[in-house]
């Protein structure tokens, strides 16, 4: 049997907000690997003040990750700005699907903004990059060794507002940073990471590696499901709990080259 390229784990946990008021958790992620060893993953946070968020969310991450899974085929993939393209024509062609989706199914009384939610993903080819998508709050990550590259979170005008990808302008507010060859590690997270994870000096955010680090060691050396439990284990764990109230998702993947 043929080695996969890559390792994967996800994990999304219900915030201390939503458990205390009996509500669900409004994070939702996807993840894949086409057969041509292009890897998709995608993050969606629903908005806590919307009726459907989750709903907004599941139909994000589906889109979007069948669009880039469409567009990729099943065939081996050649690196080239063409590509880089077609990948974001794909993940704008995702997010028009799931908009077209909701108002095709929604029920008269609601309105796009009742399915808030953002969306943060990547799409990487085995050792030659790819790139990192945005709308919103939520963060992406690539390292290799002691390099990182940050695709940082976008908040609105104030610290506690961000953008939703069911805003008449979300194409606005969506963003794309591309991920250089040579990174073999790959995270995406929603918000309620980001304040476990990150800090701040004076010229914005970066990771705490040391947040990173051990939860890459574990995963590369241990079967998906035992790594997905785990990880989901250490997002909620009471500390995390505490440092945020907020869902949490977190999106792991590494290059097993």
């Amino acid at each position: 049997m043929a080695r996969a390229a890559w390792r994967v784990a996800g994990a999304s946990v219900t915030g201390a907000y939503h458990a205390i008021s009996g509500e669900p958790c409004q994070d939702r992620h996807r993840l894949q690997v086409t057969p041509g060893d292009a890897l998709i993953a995608v993050v969606s946070d629903g908005a806590g003040s919307a009726r459907h968020a989750g709903e907004g969310a599941t139909i994000l991450c589906e889109s979007v990750s069948a669009a880039l899974a469409g567009f990729a085929g099943r065939g081996k993939l050649k690196p080239s700005r063409a590509l880089l393209r077609r990948a974001y024509r794909a993940v704008c062609d995702g997010v028009e699907a799931a908009r077209r989706r909701i108002l095709d199914a929604m029920p008269p009384e609601a309105s796009l903004y009742d399915y808030h939610a953002t969306l943060v993903g990547a799409f990487v080819l085995p050792g030659s990059g790819g790139l990192f998508f945005h709308i919103g709050d939520g963060a992406a990550l690539a390292v290799s060794g002691e390099r990182w590259l940050l695709s940082p979170p976008s908040n609105g005008e104030y610290s506690n507002e961000t953008y939703f990808f069911t805003q008449a302008n979300w194409r606005r507010h969506l963003r794309f940073k591309l991920i250089e060859p040579g990174f073999d590690t790959i995270f995406v997270m929603s918000d309620g990471v980001t304040d476990l994870s990150f800090r701040h000096n004076g010229h914005g955010p970066e990771p705490f590696m040391p947040f990173f680090e051990p939860i890459g060691r574990f995963l590369s050396t241990t079967k998906r499901d035992e790594a997905e439990r785990a990880l989901g284990a250490t997002l909620d764990t009471p500390a995390a709990r505490e440092r945020s109230d907020d869902d949490k998702t977190l999106v792991w993947a590494q290059f097993a080259a």
